[in-house]
């Protein structure tokens, strides 16, 4: 991920909680660190005030749950 966001430029990334080989949270921490710039939302099936808490401390713009409903 480190290698992607380097070399592209967003305005906005969505981020799922649990991702193959990394931590949703920890990668939210790794952006606002390097990129403070990038908004980031979190999407995701996990329906817990602490991870919700935790995303929005690390400076997460939402966090809207899977599945989305209209």
């Amino acid at each position: 991920m480190c290698q992607q966001v380097a070399d592209t430029t967003f305005d906005l990334v969505t981020l799922e909680i649990m991702m193959p080989g990394t931590d949703g949270l920890q990668a939210l921490a790794w952006l606002r660190e390097h990129h403070p710039d990038i908004g980031v939302v979190m999407a995701t099936a996990i329906d817990d005030m602490r991870a919700l808490t935790q995303a929005m401390r690390l400076g997460a713009y939402s966090y809207v749950l899977k599945p989305l409903e209209l």
